[in-house]
């Protein structure tokens, strides 16, 4: 790895032969590709910072990125920057889009793949709009 993590997600590619980390270093709108073989890793930029996000592997091979805070780790009062955006990381091209939004703004959820185009979205912290 290229840096130390902790608040990461971690979801294998590949058949497990790759790894894909968002998150959890210094920065919130980071990923790294770990190969399990001698290969360096690879590093990106997501589009989004986003904290307590989740990560969830399509049918595709692609990963959902979709919520977490923007402005990183935050107490209750200050959780007004929650997003509800999400990012389509693609291994081919190891980058990613921007996808479609949630109905609510959240963090520190899980998500469910339902089918290969269905998610369902639970649980989590919304946005606190004063």
């Amino acid at each position: 790895m290229v840096e130390s993590k902790a608040g990461h997600t971690a979801t294998l590619l590949d058949g497990g032969s790759r790894i894909l980390f968002v998150g959890g270093g210094r920065s919130c709108d980071y990923f790294e590709i770990y190969n399990l073989s001698s290969e360096p890793a690879v590093t990106g930029r997501l589009k989004f910072s986003r904290f307590g996000r989740s990560a969830t592997k399509m049918k595709d091979g692609k990963v959902l990125i979709a919520g977490g805070f923007t402005n990183g780790l935050v107490l209750s009062a200050e959780r007004n920057h929650s997003t509800p955006t999400s990012e389509i990381f693609d291994l081919q091209t190891q980058s990613t889009i921007m996808g479609s939004s949630m109905n609510q703004r959240r963090g520190y959820h899980a998500a469910i793949l339902l089918n290969a185009a269905e998610l369902w979205y639970l649980g989590g912290l919304p946005a606190v709009i004063h």
